[in-house]
């Protein structure tokens, strides 16, 4: 997978995975989450801007942190960036 979010290259995005307990539950929606992708190749601080019940939103989180992602440049430098990143869960 290869996307670009502003100047960012996505090489990756891990699957969040639902936990038993929203499974039972039935919850289904979206997670939004802030990401800071550092100018280092790593990510830096990930904050939640809309979250789920039942561990989602930890999956989620847990997910983010492990983005792989060429990092964003200006003249040819790297620079940090901030992304936002959805994470969608549905039952069916």
């Amino acid at each position: 997978m290869l996307r670009k979010a502003g100047n960012v290259t996505i090489l990756g995005k891990p699957r969040a995975l639902y936990t038993d307990q929203a499974r039972e539950n039935s919850v289904q929606g979206v997670v939004t989450l802030r990401v800071s992708l550092l100018k280092d190749g790593t990510v830096g601080s990930v904050t939640v801007l809309n979250g789920l019940p039942d561990g989602l939103t930890q999956q989620a989180v847990d997910g983010a942190k492990k983005i792989k992602f060429i990092p964003a440049t200006v003249d040819g430098v790297p620079v940090s960036k901030v992304v936002t990143v959805e994470y969608g869960f549905n039952i069916y």
